[in-house]
């Protein structure tokens, strides 16, 4: 027996989809990449704290990493951080070639938080986070990562941080 079929579920799904923006919900949207190798690879480590302060994206590293055009460009950024205040939290994000990497959500990403006033300058945590771009040409290709702070009198710590960036061919 047939429950849907793909006629059907394609009705089903656009109907939902109406439905649920009708509602004022946002409607997911999911992208897939795929790619056959890892074709360079670039690691920045930095062992050092650093303390940040203000709601304005400060630079935390950069790399460069060589990819070709339609390679997907995969980062990942890992730290300790410490995100400590008043209610608010700590975003990043991903820059590759002055564009913000995809889930490119701005400040909608907490990286860390405050957790309502209950974490302190000593609330150390493993925190991890992955962006993805298409490189649009061939070549070298600038990958920054930046860092801010959400709400009033909000610091971000971060320390003992390693930010990755994969070129994967198509």
């Amino acid at each position: 027996m047939r429950i849907f079929s793909r006629r059907g579920f394609g009705v089903l799904a656009v109907t939902t989809a109406l439905l649920a923006v009708a509602a004022g919900g946002a409607v997911a949207a999911t992208t897939l990449r795929t790619g056959t190798t890892v074709a360079h690879t670039a690691v920045l480590t930095q062992d050092t704290a650093s303390t940040h302060t203000g709601a304005t994206y400060a630079q935390l590293g950069s790399l460069s990493i060589t990819a070709g055009a339609g390679s997907s460009i995969l980062v990942t950024f890992s730290a300790e951080s410490a995100c400590y205040g008043a209610t608010g939290w700590c975003t990043a994000r991903v820059l590759v070639d002055g564009a913000e990497a995809i889930p490119a959500v701005g400040t909608d990403f907490a990286f860390d938080s405050t957790d309502i006033n209950r974490e302190t300058a000593e609330s150390w945590e493993s925190h991890s986070m992955q962006r993805v771009a298409t490189a649009r040409s061939t070549g070298t290709h600038t990958v920054v990562l930046q860092v801010a702070q959400i709400g009033t009198m909000v610091t971000a710590r971060y320390d003992d941080w390693t930010l990755t960036a994969m070129a994967i061919a198509p």
